[in-house]
């Protein structure tokens, strides 16, 4: 089944469960009379698209066809089409909405203003939320297509239906179509943000996007745990799958906006020092925005074995994985960790999540295995940095643990931090002391003297009994209360002191 309904793709979509992110536009062109100039025009005038006037204009018979994309445009029937509605049927013109973008036609084109205005036309189209149409498989319904959201269809139809008939019988078109993939939008495309994105797009029809670009409207529509302190230290975010991510941060005391340009941005200095900062020391990096899928089952095994091109990765340890077509073509390009012998992390590109279910979907057919989406519910967090690095090397718990209590999810994160002693705590002199009875924290700082299984064994037993590190370590090492308080001080953790 393929949904080419067109101004009906909706309430086609819906007889199949499935939601198709559109909304019918408004859109005005006018007939004039006849003009001298295209009379006497020796040929026919080529289509004319004024990008800074927002406007196209043909010919027409004698005279010309002007099409305007004014500002405030006017979604249609928002609750969907009616079904007696004909494509023949046109809708009342709304000359005062348009009053303006037409008197600068006007202006542009001087003798059209002469000519006459000999017919207004006023019809609906369809939008995306970007504007492209939406083509392709649809997950959770077998063997239904998408062919909607066609804007342009005599310009775009035939490559479009092109793309989808070598997709359908080959298994792939031969060209990059994923910007009109339906699979690039998910159930963060609602009804609002539709509107919303389509409006805007239809706004901007004519405006030409400069490199990292990003429209507002509908934003922001998800954030994740970290951006409230994001947004504290100037962050400049973009918008990827629906999700606010942050991109660079802005000096202290400037507006956190990228000023568009064809050229170098306002971007390139403050991101020459934050890569700077990792080159030398230590960056962290919200990893959100990645996509995070969990498969485990019977068959988890053998099923990732042929979902991936390379080896898997062995108990704990992480390997890339390339997705292969049946053709050989690369598929996409994936994370693997491996949780257990029969269970596996797949970390991916967010902004293709709809598109990898898909597809692992489709190669788990017959086995028994469980893929579940856990993108929602995990965040991330990557620590990067010059190796051998102090605070790398040393402070990663620290790091980590101060970023769970920023965010207030410290005391869900804890137990797992501390079954795998590496949680840590601010380093900071006031504070560390006091955090020092109530955690397990710095059992890392004894790991290089008493072993990590040992340190290990010291932070469980002190998170559960709810004892400090220091009197638990002063039970089970051989070490004396002296020694270990000196390994402890938070003046020597600050110095350096569990360096050396």
């Amino acid at each position: 089944v393929v949904n080419a309904a067109g101004l009906w793709a909706r309430e086609v979509g819906a007889m199949a469960g499935v939601d198709v992110p559109i909304i019918p536009m408004e859109h005005h062109y006018l007939l004039t009379g006849d003009l001298d100039e295209v009379a006497e025009f020796d040929g026919e005038l080529p289509l004319i698209l004024d990008l800074d006037g927002e406007m196209y204009l043909r010919q027409e018979q004698n005279g010309v066809l002007l099409g305007v994309y004014e500002k405030g445009s006017t979604p249609w029937s928002l609750n969907g089409t009616p079904w007696d509605y004909g494509e023949s049927d046109l809708l009342e013109p709304r000359l005062d909405d348009i009053g303006d973008a037409l008197m600068q036609g006007f202006e542009r084109f001087p003798s059209l203003a002469d000519a006459g205005i000999r017919r207004t036309v006023n019809g609906p189209f369809t939008f995306t939320p970007d504007g492209n149409p939406l083509i392709g498989p649809v997950r959770g319904v077998q063997n239904y297509w998408s062919c909607c959201g066609v804007m342009a269809g005599f310009s775009q139809g035939s490559g479009v239906a092109l793309a989808l008939s070598q997709w359908m019988i080959e298994g792939e078109s031969e060209g990059d179509v994923f910007a009109m993939d339906v699979n690039r939008f998910g159930s963060f495309a609602t009804k609002s943000f539709t509107i919303e994105k389509a409006k805007e797009f239809y706004e901007h029809r004519f405006t030409l996007l400069c490199p990292n670009e990003e429209w507002p409207a509908a934003r922001p529509n998800k954030v994740a745990a970290f951006y409230d302190r994001l947004q504290e230290a100037n962050a400049v975010f973009g918008s990827s799958y629906g999700l606010e991510m942050p991109l660079w941060f802005a000096a202290e005391g400037t507006e956190p906006i990228e000023i568009p340009s064809f050229r170098r941005s306002n971007s390139h200095q403050p991101v020459g020092e934050e890569c700077r900062a990792v080159r030398d020391g230590v960056g962290i990096l919200d990893g959100t925005s990645f996509a995070k899928y969990e498969i485990s089952g019977p068959d988890a095994v053998s099923f990732m074995d042929y979902l991936s091109a390379g080896r898997l990765p062995d108990l704990g340890r992480i390997r890339m994985g390339p997705l292969l077509l049946p053709s050989g073509h690369l598929k996409g390009d994936v994370t693997i960790m491996r949780l257990a012998e029969d269970k596996f992390m797949i970390i991916g590109s967010g902004y293709l999540q709809e598109f990898h279910m898909l597809w692992f979907e489709q190669q788990s057919v017959g086995k028994d295995v469980r893929i579940v989406n856990r993108s929602d519910e995990l965040t991330a967090i990557a620590i990067a940095g010059q190796a051998g690095n102090f605070e790398l090397n040393v402070m990663l718990p620290v790091i980590a643990h101060n970023l769970l209590q920023s965010i207030g999810i410290l005391a869900s994160a804890s137990r797992v931090l501390a079954d795998s002693a590496i949680a840590g705590f601010t380093v900071n002199e006031k504070r560390i002391g006091a955090a020092l009875a109530r955690n397990p924290i710095l059992v890392t700082a004894l790991n290089p003297i008493i072993g990590y299984e040992k340190g290990a064994a010291i932070a469980k037993k002190a998170y559960r009994e709810g004892r400090s590190v220091l009197d638990v370590a002063d039970e089970e090492t051989d070490l004396s209360r002296e020694e270990l308080e000196k390994l402890l001080d938070p003046k020597a953790l600050t110095d350096g002191g569990v360096k050396n």
